[in-house]
């Protein structure tokens, strides 16, 4: 998250923006340039996720509320710079609550009902050869192009290529 500065990721042709209003996470074992577009504080956090949700494309989050993590940020900040044995225990627990913070924004966009319905249909019949948009938005009663649409919402990539992902 870049506190009063903006970086951009570019990943693959496409273009992610951080600044104080949108975390970029990145998926594990992925290249990608980086460029300051307006210097300043950047924060960068690096964990695991395990979560059920496939990150394995870069992800924007748009946080509401930035003064929340930008407060828990200074207080680690001065954690980091006292000298109270308990620094590292303050240090940690500004850390996760930064990553709550991100979290509960991301349900706040999280995966709709019907992509999740897809997602599980899909899983339980990845070996059928003849799995197709067609077929998917039938048995979701959407149309596909609703389907393309929100798998590159939220997938950023086509049911084919999340198919092709899985298999």
């Amino acid at each position: 998250m870049a506190i009063d500065g903006k970086i951009v990721y570019k990943h693959h042709g496409r273009r992610f923006i951080s600044d104080s209003n949108h975390i970029v996470i990145l998926p594990k074992n992925q290249d990608y340039d980086l460029e300051c577009i307006q210097s300043g504080k950047i924060t960068l956090i690096n964990f695991l996720l395990n979560t059920d949700i496939p990150l394995d494309t870069f992800r924007i989050i748009e946080i509401s509320k930035p003064e929340k993590i930008l407060a828990l940020h200074k207080k680690a900040e001065e954690a980091f710079r006292s000298y109270q044995s308990s620094r590292h225990a303050k240090m940690q627990s500004c850390l996760y609550e930064i990553i709550a913070t991100i979290i509960d924004e991301q349900e706040k966009n999280s995966v709709p009902p019907v992509l999740k319905k897809a997602l599980m249909l899909l899983e339980s019949q990845i070996s059928d050869t003849e799995l197709s948009n067609t077929y998917l938005a039938s048995e979701l009663h959407i149309s596909e192009i609703y389907l393309r649409k929100i798998f590159r919402a939220y997938l950023s990539k086509s049911p084919q290529k999340y198919i092709q992902s899985l298999r």
